[in-house]
């Protein structure tokens, strides 16, 4: 199934849920309340806003900014310090060589997630127990 909302200017001029949540007899419908998992699609919406802030001139150093300066050294540390040196070019290439990590967030129950403390404190968490397996850019 799948929900569709049509926004004009700041209005919702249509919003409707087609089909049911999965093809199993007893799945439910799919509602304009039904939420899905945005999955890959964040990637292409967090390179565009990263792209416009590097031409705004509000990331300095542009695609090749770290980690580290980025997200400042309150953050805590991941893997060693293998994270501070990444830039924002194999962050966002998918070439930073630590292992794929898809759904690392199965299992946090949904309100932790809607808590943004307890949403970092999860995501600091699953990163922890990550190594890297090869070295950044060597491949995608």
């Amino acid at each position: 199934g799948m929900s569709v909302a049509v926004v004009e200017g700041e209005q919702v001029v249509f919003c409707e849920g087609f089909g049911k949540l999965s093809s199993a007899p007893s799945a439910a419908a799919v509602t304009n309340h039904t939420q899905f998992m945005i999955a890959s699609v964040t990637k292409s919406f967090t390179t565009l806003l990263i792209s416009r802030l590097i031409k705004e001139g509000r990331i300095a150093k542009g695609w090749n900014t770290t980690a580290e300066r980025l997200l400042g050294p309150g953050v805590p540390q991941v893997a060693g310090a293998e994270w501070a040196w990444l830039s924002l070019r194999e962050l966002v290439s998918a070439g930073t060589g630590f292992p794929r990590k898809d759904g690392m967030f199965m299992g946090v129950p949904w309100a932790d997630l809607q808590d943004d403390k307890k949403c970092e404190e999860a995501l600091w968490r699953a990163l922890s127990s990550l190594r890297r397996v090869r070295q950044a850019g060597e491949s995608f």
